[in-house]
């Protein structure tokens, strides 16, 4: 078992060299998911989900639709979308999804305020964002996070998906981390709300995160991080941001005698921060992984076990 662990830990080295001396270009990447190329960039978005920006959206098929060009991108998919029933749209901040035709949608741009809207219906018929806490219309779950429910219940229904969608959310949608020689995923239902009793009052809704390790022998190194974030006014354009995060395993790291590697809680932006950001852009900058470093990797491991067995004959 030993030289098992050693030869697999030799070939994912020597599959990262061969990977770095072939190709520079940093990607995301997903194992179950779409991916897109915007402005030059390569983001990943999970099946059945909204990219962070509202550009894309990705199909329970697997389809990836822009949100901005005519088709159901926008509507999600949905052929009877309806912003007057209530439906959920997926498009960028100040923008809505509007039919052009039958069964073609498209994001144009928002003419009216959300600010100004005094009521639930008016206020989603535009694509914006009712809190039902707060009496309040805003753009979109980018100006929120987690700590915007202020029950458990609320909570752990999470109605406007804050915790795959709201502030802090960016690295769900980046599928794959790379940390300390080890590849962790972030799988579609590792990123949710999670209650704290604990904590003070107006804390105890967090961001939870979940990462999971992807090759491994015996069992995976699992670990959570789970974040409070505060968010000031958002005053001429900007906000003011902080956030306290607090990890913890829950699966393997040597039965919890290894601690979790500092460089993975980087990566997984689970260390205190602070800042100032334009309302209703991304915090985290997501960081890439070479996916043909883990195309050489998983090809290099399926060799190894294909004569290992061999061998056996």
């Amino acid at each position: 078992m030993r030289f098992e662990v050693v030869f697999l830990l030799g070939l994912f080295f020597i599959s990262s060299v061969i990977a770095g001396s072939f190709s520079s270009t940093v990607t995301e990447y997903t194992l179950k998911g779409c991916a897109f190329d915007f402005e030059g960039t390569d983001i990943s978005v999970s099946v059945g989900s909204c990219s962070a920006a509202g550009y894309f959206y990705c199909t329970d098929e697997l389809e990836g639709l822009s949100t901005t060009d005519e088709g159901l991108g926008c509507a999600r998919g949905n052929f009877d979308f309806d912003l007057e029933d209530g439906d959920r749209d997926c498009c960028p901040k100040g923008m809505k999804c509007s039919k052009i035709a039958e069964g073609k949608f498209k994001c144009i741009d928002r003419t009216d305020n959300c600010v100004t809207q005094n009521n639930k219906h008016d206020c989603e018929a535009i694509s914006c964002l009712w809190l039902n806490i707060t009496e309040k219309c805003v753009d979109s779950a980018s100006d929120l996070g987690c700590g915007y429910y202020n029950t458990q219940s609320a909570c752990e229904i999470d109605e406007w998906n804050l915790g795959s969608e709201g502030v802090g959310t960016e690295l769900c949608s980046a599928g794959t981390i790379e940390c300390a020689g080890l590849i962790f995923s972030i799988m579609d239902d590792g990123c949710s709300c999670k209650w704290n009793n604990m904590l003070p009052d107006g804390k105890k809704c967090l961001t939870n995160i979940v990462a999971t390790q992807k090759f491994f022998t015996d069992y995976p190194d699992v670990f959570e991080c789970s974040t409070v974030y505060d968010l000031g006014d958002c005053t001429d354009g900007t906000q003011n941001y902080s956030w306290i995060p607090n990890s913890s395993i829950i699966s393997g790291f040597g039965n919890g005698t290894i601690p979790i590697p500092e460089e993975c809680l980087m990566a997984l932006n689970c260390v205190n921060g602070s800042g100032t950001r334009n309302c209703g852009e991304p915090l985290i900058r997501v960081s890439g992984f070479s996916l043909f470093s883990l195309i050489v990797a998983v090809g290099l491991i399926g060799l190894f076990y294909f004569f290992k067995k061999s061998s056996k004959i």
